[in-house]
């Protein structure tokens, strides 16, 4: 027989966004439609929050349960009708074999479980069967997912922040939080090696709130000591504008630190804004309206489709670094920073260029038109202390010259 364990991505942004009531008439219709496609002798059970086992008795063999598996993914990612709106439902399915992938009810659940997080964490294909070589990689993600939970709950994480200057006069003009995660056994991880993970297992809310609270707290503690009054940015995960309390919190949190509305920035990414709902753009209209400003990160990467742009209420293009690390030579990759610039100046946009590493990239964006600037050749990402005597420095050395 086979077991199947299944779950559907994003489950908690349904929640999020449309209430508790539109999650529990998804959680019913994939119940009805798991059930109308396997045979009366197998078992779907519902084992939790969004995640479901089915059993695929009467010697079920590798391919029938590849074609059965198909039928249900085919089923399932049918669109249905929730709370006024068409979702498209995205599982997730790992699947053991009794009795070689395990001769036990625990063996055969934890590697179905195995093979479902390898379907979630890289996307490619619906599910996935199990295979040996899974048990040790499941066994590291099952730890690097306690230790991330440790440290949410022990706030094992810091901020490093890197200076933006205008390209005209080198002035100072604002700073990006980047959060870094103290790994008990690696010392400080960058968010490449641990977001996707918190994103998978719902626990990016609690980083992106306190990136939140911590980059503006720190940020007013500078202005208390007399350094400049400019923007702090922060990056938020694209499920954080699905939230429908996410404007709500960002004022609260403004209030908490006393840190004014149009000195924090939050940076998305283009696929935010392609795949926004109703949700995102009221969350968007809404920190619009509280006076935070909205900046795309990592702008030319994404897609092609410019409407967005006008849709929602952008304020700053942040120009990816990968047009950026072959200026000026590169006469393809200026051609494409002076259309990017020029479209903002159309579009009253500001922009700044991430990634600069030298004087001569510096000094052809200032020659492009681009306003602002950051990367290694401006100051790394420094922690909070670092980053404030860098301030000191800097301004210091700007009033001499």
């Amino acid at each position: 027989m086979a077991v199947l364990s299944l779950d559907l991505k994003h489950f908690s942004a349904i929640n999020d966004s449309l209430g508790h009531l539109a999650g529990d008439q998804v959680l019913c219709e994939v119940a009805q439609r798991l059930c109308s496609c396997v045979r009366g002798t197998d078992l779907v059970a519902r084992a939790g929050s969004d995640e479901f086992i089915v059993v695929l008795a009467g010697g079920t063999s590798r391919a029938e349960t590849e074609l059965i598996t198909r039928q249900m993914v085919a089923l399932l990612e049918m669109p249905c009708q929730v709370a006024a709106q068409q979702l498209v439902i995205a599982p997730a399915i790992g699947i053991a074999i009794f009795p070689e992938d395990g001769e036990n009810v625990e063996t055969l659940l934890r590697n179905a479980s195995a093979a479902r997080y390898l379907v979630k964490d890289n996307g490619h294909e619906p599910f996935h069967f199990y295979t040996p070589a899974l048990e040790s990689r499941a066994s590291r993600m099952l730890n690097q997912e306690q230790l991330l939970r440790q440290s949410i709950a022990l706030g094992g994480f810091e901020l490093h922040y890197q200076p933006q200057v205008r390209t005209d006069d080198g002035t100072l003009a604002g700073f990006e939080a980047l959060v870094r995660w103290r790994h008990p056994e690696r010392g400080l991880v960058s968010p490449e090696e641990f977001v996707a993970l918190a994103e998978a297992r719902g626990l990016i809310t609690a980083i992106d709130r306190w990136v939140l609270r911590q980059a503006c707290s720190e940020a007013c503690a500078w202005y208390a000591q007399g350094m400049p009054r400019v923007p702090v940015a922060v990056n938020m995960s694209a499920q954080e504008f699905r939230h429908a309390d996410l404007a709500s919190d960002v004022a609260a949190v403004l209030v908490e630190t006393g840190l004014p509305a149009q000195l924090l920035h939050i940076e998305l990414t283009e696929s935010t804004l392609m795949h926004s709902d109703a949700q995102v753009q009221r969350t968007l209209h809404a920190l619009q309206q509280q006076g935070v400003r909205l900046a795309i990160d990592d702008f030319g990467t994404g897609y092609s489709s410019l409407a967005y742009l006008k849709r929602h209420p952008i304020h700053q293009l942040k120009i990816d670094r990968s047009f950026i690390t072959e200026l000026p030579g590169n006469d393809d990759d200026a051609a494409i920073v002076t259309a990017i610039v020029q479209m903002a100046k159309s579009l009253r946009l500001r922009t700044v260029a991430e990634g600069v590493e030298n004087a001569a990239q510096l000094e052809m964006l200032r020659t492009l038109g681009c306003e602002m600037a950051q990367g290694y050749h401006i100051a790394p990402p420094m922690p909070a202390e670092q980053a404030l005597q860098w301030q000191k420095d800097y301004c210091h050395k700007l009033q001499a010259q």
